[in-house]
């Protein structure tokens, strides 16, 4: 496997000339259609440029130059959600997808980990999230190994303060 960087995407990288605005969008709507078909950049734009919204990436083949970094190939994405209630701050996971050449290789653990480090750095109670198990058993197996636990909506939930 290629070095893979794990960040949240930031305004600043749509405006970043070594990250040709173009290709970045270009990248995030091919891999977002491997999850779902009605996706928007402007709805992409302010998911990254919300508050409230954390989006995640995973990157490959970095390159660096003598004029700084040149942004690489985002095969991966994560988004984390933070609400207010009023028994404290929780998280919802969405749109977690893996490039479909890339996966199998523990990308989506590895977005899924970064999202639990910012849960709890941004001290939420609990994250919460669906998946379509028929349609991704490897997902599902996945948020139970991270210690979600299916709650009898159908939501999965993990813990993060007792």
């Amino acid at each position: 496997m290629k070095e893979l960087n794990i960040y949240q995407l930031v305004p600043q990288h749509f405006s970043n000339e070594s990250h040709p605005r173009g290709r970045l969008e270009e990248n995030l709507l091919t891999l977002f259609s491997q999850l779902i078909s009605n996706v928007n950049i402007n709805h992409i734009n302010s998911t990254v440029c919300s508050d409230s919204s954390k989006l995640i990436v995973a990157e490959i083949d970095r390159k660096y130059t003598n004029r700084g970094t040149v942004f690489g190939e985002i095969i991966g994405t994560a988004t984390l959600i933070i609400m207010s209630t009023p028994h404290g701050p929780v998280g919802y996971v969405h749109d977690v997808v893996v490039d479909e050449q890339h996966r199998g290789n523990g990308i989506g653990r590895k977005l899924m980990l970064a999202i639990i480090d910012i849960a709890r750095s941004n001290n939420l109670t609990e994250l919460n999230l669906t998946t379509n198990s028929q349609k991704r058993p490897t997902a599902e197996a996945l948020y139970v190994g991270l210690g979600f636990k299916q709650k009898p909506t159908g939501f999965y939930v993990l813990k993060l303060t007792q």
